[in-house]
């Protein structure tokens, strides 16, 4: 018996899909909201073009590994390095560390955390709080600052990562108590 989801896009793969034209919107929205003159010329409008044809090609090459179950995860790796990339960009067209899209940070690393759990959560958060040290100015931020904005990044992922694998340990229990039960019935 065949399974009748197979080769079918998954929930968390239409969620995704639906993240990225979101992030396409409001960077469209900044371009046309973002205060003339304020430094940041063609370069965001040609960024947000770039994402908006990587994640085409990508999507549309690697619909196959979407498909497939065993090889689903790397396409997300792909997907994830290619889009750390593109926030590392977007930061440093529009202002580093006061770039309002420095909290394209946090939806990177809740990304990887929601799909792949704790461990990935908690790398992402480190990759994400070493970008964000990279680019922060001690001398326009103080301390404090700096703390709240570090901080978010360094929990963020490690606490999504931790529920969502409670969530999906609970649920393969449940599938097992379930499968136990039907047995029982059956025997």
């Amino acid at each position: 018996m065949s399974d009748p989801n197979a080769g079918r896009l998954g929930p968390i793969d239409q969620v995704y899909a639906a993240l990225r034209a979101g992030a396409l919107l409001v960077g469209v929205a900044y371009i046309f909201l973002a205060k003339p003159g304020g430094g940041t010329g063609d370069d965001v409008p040609i960024a947000f073009a770039v994402f908006a044809t990587y994640g085409a090609v990508l999507y549309t090459a690697g619909l196959g590994w979407l498909r497939d179950p065993k090889r689903k995860g790397r396409f997300y790796v792909v997907l994830g390095g290619c889009d750390l990339v593109f926030v590392v960009v977007l930061m440093h067209l529009t202002g580093g560390e006061a770039s309002p899209f420095y909290r394209a940070l946090y939806l990177w690393v809740a990304m990887p955390a929601f799909y792949f759990g704790l461990r990935a959560g908690t790398i992402a958060s480190a990759v994400a709080f070493v970008v964000f040290v990279s680019v922060f100015d001690s001398n326009t931020h103080n301390a404090w600052d700096f703390l709240v904005r570090a901080g978010g990044l360094l929990l963020h992922g490690p606490v999504i990562g931790y529920l969502v694998a409670r969530d999906r340990d609970r649920d393969r229990r449940l599938a097992e108590l379930e499968a136990q039960l039907a047995q029982s019935k059956s025997g």
